[in-house]
């Protein structure tokens, strides 16, 4: 043990280190781990498996610079039949992937009641079942996440990659999987020669022998830049990056556990045994109650961190001359400082793409009090406060549509930079119509705000309607329904018109009639013509009265009997009629449009008829 803890030391005190300057640890975005997990937002594709198998990728050719594209649970299926198969024309060292979504190989709902037994649940079968023929590629998970993944079985060699030999993995999450076999994984079950980066494993994994985290068992292989969240649990050397490290090369660097770890022999948060090889900057979360690694007490060289990322027992660590008292500083200290042996390239915990996880100690911005002014149907202004500074973005959806991710509005259009406060009269362009409107800040340590919304009526311009209803607001692109007023004392309504640009009416000549908004104010007119007033004294069987008339018309009979009276349209057709036996009657036409009507009286033997005017 003495030789371990020198080496463990000798480890830790590496000193090969290139100075930064403290300003420019100031400006350079961060991008950091934490307890509390929150991955980069992707555009989330909520398709399940179906447990089918794909016969092509979506794209690519397999080439660093063209990679083969796995967009479906199908399309990772497929892979894992490729290498299964021992096709070396797919699974070779020359031949690369990429994840363009994030993949559900199950339904997530209720994932954390999964167990050894559950029944409905599609079985996943490991990429590299075959530890002699084991996956050899290159596999970049591009910040995505594989979910849902469900393997109970008492078999080795269990994970989302089961055999990895001489391949290598980056950039990915596990999450809400249940892993269980004999060696088990979260990344992947044994490596042998390779080498697994910027990863993190939130699910469970369980099993009986070399249970990690992150891989069951690692052999002459490196695990760097990896975390442990989810539940990890073995009967025999279990840890929350990796059961066992094995081989000169072994090595587990610049990684930290904050999961539970359980186990009956060799157990730790960050290894369960160390047989050869080394760790380097690890730490885990004090909470788990147990120490570094299951062989022995490590906790003199890796410090354990409390909830809110501070070192347990305010103890330090020095990296490059400097003393460090937190899980950020010194995971980060080390990504911008390390050099060989470890010979990675390491700009991804430190840039603006993955893993985007929040920061112990650090804050997240908060954006509120968001409002808009829309200008034109194409321009408004924003306005919302912050409580931190950094670079702002939106993005514009129509109003009612899915809340984008905070990577899709990030991706939209830039605002700049935000001072903390309120920001004000921000000038933005959209299309016509109700919108809703998304912005996020980021801040100097890449902690990403919650995409706050604003919501965006539609522009609408004004309608003013002369001698008619239907004046108001609409927005371009509404119907807009007009009816002209009652007729003056002998007048009738003529036609429609306006000068406005943009107005076609679906009938001028129509007393209610329609026409589309155009993008502009409006103004319209309803227009009326005198006339004539009728004699009615002379009609020898009636007198009709009143007439003009704005509602009802009395029709006296001048000899009590039994007549046929009618109403009808200028061109003759019959609008209403009614066989009287009396010697007066009152009609209501107060329904009926401005106009003239023709009313009909038939006593058998003769007719006579007169025009009647509505107003």
């Amino acid at each position: 043990m003495k030789n371990l803890a020198s080496q463990l030391k000798k480890e830790k005190s590496l000193n090969n280190f290139t100075s930064y300057t403290k300003s420019f640890l100031k400006k350079i975005c961060l991008c950091m781990l934490a307890f509390a997990h929150t991955a980069v937002a992707h555009a989330v594709d909520p398709t399940v498996w179906d447990g089918k198998t794909a016969t092509s990728f979506a794209a690519g050719t397999g080439l660093q610079s063209n990679p083969y594209q796995i967009s479906t649970a199908e399309q990772l299926a497929f892979l894992a039949q490729l290498v299964n198969a021992e096709n070396e024309t797919y699974n070779a060292s020359t031949v690369f992937y990429v994840l363009t979504n994030d993949i559900y190989l199950n339904n997530t709902d209720n994932w954390t009641a999964w167990g050894e037994n559950t029944t409905g649940l599609n079985h996943w079968t490991p990429i590299g079942t075959n530890p002699s023929k084991g996956f050899a590629a290159n596999f970049n998970g591009n910040g995505y996440t594989v979910r849902g993944i469900y393997i109970s079985t008492s078999f080795s060699n269990q994970g989302l990659f089961g055999d990895v030999t001489g391949g290598k993995i980056q950039n990915m999450g596990v999450n809400q999987s249940y892993i269980k076999g004999d060696v088990a994984g979260g990344v992947a079950a044994r490596i042998e020669n390779g080498r697994i980066t910027n990863c993190y494993n939130m699910g469970s994994v369980t099993g009986n022998s070399n249970v990690g985290g992150i891989a069951g068992y690692v052999n002459s292989s490196a695990i760097i830049n990896c975390y442990n969240a989810g539940s990890i649990s073995g009967n025999n050397i279990a840890g929350g990056i990796t059961g066992s490290i094995n081989g000169a090369n072994g090595r587990v660097v610049n990684c930290y556990n904050s999961g539970s770890v359980s186990g009956n022999r060799y157990f730790g948060s960050i290894v369960g045994n160390l047989s050869c090889g080394c760790l380097a900057n690890c730490y885990y979360l004090t909470d788990t109650t147990i120490d570094g690694a299951g062989f022995d007490d490590v906790s003199e060289y890796f410090p354990s961190f409390d909830t809110k990322g501070n070192f347990f027992d305010d103890k330090k660590v020095i990296i490059n001359g400097v003393e460090y008292t937190t899980l950020v500083e010194s995971l980060n200290a080390w990504v911008l400082n390390s050099s060989p042996p470890y010979d990675v390239t390491y700009s991804n915990w430190h840039d603006m793409s993955y893993p985007k996880l929040s920061v112990f100690g650090a804050t997240t911005p908060v954006l509120s009090s968001g409002s808009v002014n829309r200008t034109s149907d194409t321009d408004a202004t924003i306005g919302f406060t912050t409580d931190e500074a950094g670079m702002a973005y939106y993005i514009v959806v129509a109003k009612g549509s899915a809340t984008p991710t905070v990577a899709q509005v990030q991706a939209g259009k830039s605002i700049g930079s935000v001072a903390a406060g309120a920001v004000t009269a921000i000038p933005i362009t959209m299309t016509a119509g109700a919108k809703d409107i998304y912005v996020v800040v980021t801040n100097v340590s890449g902690s990403i705000s919650l995409p706050l919304k604003i919501e965006a009526a539609a522009y609408t311009y004004h309608v003013t309607v002369n001698n008619g209803q239907g004046s108001g607001d609409y927005e371009s692109g509404a119907t807009v329904v007009i009816t002209a007023a009652s007729s003056y004392a002998g007048q009738q309504f003529k036609n429609w018109t306006t000068e406005s640009a943009g107005v076609t009416f679906a009938n001028e000549n129509n007393r209610r009639t329609s026409f589309i908004m155009p993008a502009n104010e409006v103004e319209i007119t309803a227009n009326f013509e005198t006339v004539t007033s009728v004699e009615i004294s002379d009609m020898p069987l009636a007198k009709v009265y009143p007439n003009p008339t704005g509602g009802s018309v009395t029709l006296q009979f001048k000899i009590e009997g039994v007549y046929i009276v009618t109403i009808s349209d200028i061109s003759g057709k019959i609008l209403w009629q009614q066989t009287v036996n009396d010697w007066m009657i009152q009609m209501d036409i107060s329904h009926y449009s401005a106009g003239v009507y023709m009313l009909t009286i038939d006593d058998g033997k003769r007719k006579n008829t007169t025009r009647v005017v509505k107003n």
